[in-house]
């Protein structure tokens, strides 16, 4: 029995620190909640446990360093396309600043839905990414002043799928890709580009369908006036069910009638 008992205990004295060092692997993986493993004896498992602690501690500064300069090159792509966005608008005199308007109206819709923080902020990347693709479209398709033929149309119709093959180009950009390339998909299936319907089309892309086309339609343009604000609110909700999600639909024109600000010198100024 006293041999047992001294074997246990002998088997304690060197099993217990193993299971430390064995927790505290496994709590490196998490920054949050990793605790230095503390050291009872100055044997070889004590050595081995604090050197296991300065190797956690330089391992733990690395992966923040690492994760601060991701964030970083993520946030430089992040400004590149906004930029390619910005000058995007600015070819055409009369889409100055859509992409800024389509976002801070589908940010307002997002917040109305009861969306958070950082849900709001993808939305709001989307909306202003959704029509990059159009860079690839040709000056006298996208400038010209009149209606567009069939074939011009066409063209046009690609620029979903256009920006997705530029957001392809940086892994951080990714997550952006279903929302753009849907945003002209509509609720029916008879949008563009790959006839998706109803919940297939992503929320985000449903939400700056609707805001896209409301500033399309309040928009100026050399063959068409602009609409007001009530009469592009009319033309969104008699689309309910066919292009727009008809709770969506209701929610936008809810929110643009209760908002005194939204009007069209409000609209208007937003890129600002």
């Amino acid at each position: 029995m006293v041999a047992i008992f001294g074997t246990l205990v002998l088997s304690s004295f060197i099993t217990t620190p193993v299971k430390r060092l064995h927790r505290g692997v496994l709590s490196l993986a998490s920054i949050e909640t990793f605790q230095p493993v503390p050291v009872h004896s100055s044997d070889e498992l004590g050595a081995l446990t604090r050197n296991f602690n300065r190797m956690a501690e330089t391992i733990r500064a690395q992966k923040s360093s690492l994760q601060f300069k991701a964030l970083q090159l993520e946030e430089a792509y992040v400004s590149m396309v906004r930029v390619l966005a910005a000058s995007l608008d600015a070819r055409d005199p009369y889409t100055m600043g859509h992409s800024t308007r389509v976002a801070r109206m589908s940010c307002l819709l997002g917040r109305r839905l009861g969306m958070g923080e950082e849900e709001l902020s993808n939305l709001e990347r989307a909306a202003i990414f959704h029509d990059l693709g159009k860079i690839q479209t040709p000056d006298d398709v996208l400038l010209k002043g009149e209606r567009l033929s069939h074939a011009e149309e066409e063209q046009m119709r690609s620029h979903p799928v256009d920006g997705t093959e530029i957001l392809r180009m940086a892994p951080f950009l990714h997550p952006y890709i279903p929302v753009v390339r849907a945003h002209h998909e509509w609720y029916n299936g008879e949008g563009y580009p790959d006839g998706i319907k109803g919940d297939e089309i992503p929320l985000h892309a449903q939400i700056i369908a609707l805001a896209d086309a409301f500033d399309a339609m309040t928009t100026e343009r050399p063959y068409r006036e602009a609409l007001s604000t009530e009469e592009a609110i009319d033309e969104i909700l008699g689309f309910r069910g066919t292009q727009f999600s008809p709770e969506l639909a209701e929610s936008f024109a809810m929110m643009v009638r209760e908002k005194p600000p939204m009007d069209e010198t409000t609209l208007k100024s937003m890129a600002l």
